[in-house]
């Protein structure tokens, strides 16, 4: 009986024992599997991930135009993204064509409108020129009688009150002859007059002679002998006879001063250049 029960012990712990040998066995196949998976995962993953992205990329070929890019996140995810560059870059050439369109239409703009600009500021200039030079070639001399005021037909009463109402002292000279140019000479660089005096050239007068003739026949004593100059303070004149006698010898003698300052009447101040303003 004690012989038997060690047999059956012996044969239960050989049992045993293969079991367990089986059970490391597996355990050591199965690691070695999970080894070799996970050390393969990696490399599997992204070669079916290329063929997946190989598939999608060769048949996107019918939506080329959309231009559509796969793409793959760290989570082995797909999803699209559409590339918009192109169109945003037409549209900004659009945008910056037609902006480069519009500046080109209002530069043209702008210079046309400155070309009219300068066209009508030419215009205006040389209009003003016109009246300068026609202004220029006036035979009424200062002082300029205004054209409204005179008559279609010339008067030479009219013309000689208007010339007078321009200033107190009025000199009618012809600057052609030696007394007329002497006579301004000497009022205007030996004498201080003030208002200033008015000298009107009869050769360059429109109506010179007839102008003359009235005022030696009317305005003068008829005792005078002197056609020209005519100067008149106050509207007397102050040549009776001829200008040697009523002028240059008083100049000379130096009472020339006194005779104008008579006839000034306080109106009109006279002043010898160069003596004191109480002489």
């Amino acid at each position: 009986m004690i012989v038997s029960t060690n047999g059956n012990s012996k044969k239960a712990m050989f049992s045993q024992r293969s079991k367990h040998n089986r059970l490391v066995s597996a355990t050591l196949v199965l690691l070695g599997i999970f080894t070799f998976l996970f050390l393969t995962w990696g490399d599997y993953s992204e070669d079916s991930s290329f063929g997946f992205l190989q598939e999608k990329t060769d048949g996107s070929d019918s939506i080329t135009k959309t231009q559509t890019d796969s793409t793959i996140n760290s989570n082995g995810l797909q999803y699209n993204t559409i590339d918009v560059s192109a169109t945003s870059t037409n549209t900004g050439l659009l945008t910056e064509d037609k902006y480069n369109m519009n500046q080109n239409d209002n530069n043209k703009g702008s210079q046309e409108e400155s070309k009219l600009n300068s066209k009508k500021v030419e215009e205006q200039i040389s209009t003003i020129r016109g009246e300068i030079s026609n202004e220029r070639k006036t035979t009424i001399l200062s002082p300029t009688v205004p054209t409204s005021l005179t008559p279609k037909v010339f008067n030479p009463e009219f013309n000689f009150k208007e010339i007078l109402n321009t200033s107190p002292v009025v000199l009618f000279i012809r600057s052609s002859e030696v007394d007329s140019q002497y006579l301004k000479k000497l009022l205007l660089n030996e004498y201080e007059i003030s208002p200033q005096i008015s000298i009107v050239d009869l050769d360059q007068h429109s109506n010179g002679d007839k102008l003359q003739d009235s005022i030696q026949t009317k305005k003068i004593s008829a005792s005078a002998t002197q056609k020209v100059p005519f100067l008149f303070i106050n509207s007397i004149p102050v040549i009776s006879t001829n200008i040697q006698k009523d002028i240059k010898n008083l100049h000379s003698d130096g009472s020339l001063l006194q005779k104008f300052r008579h006839l000034a009447n306080g109106k009109v101040l006279f002043e010898k250049m160069g003596l004191p303003s109480n002489s």
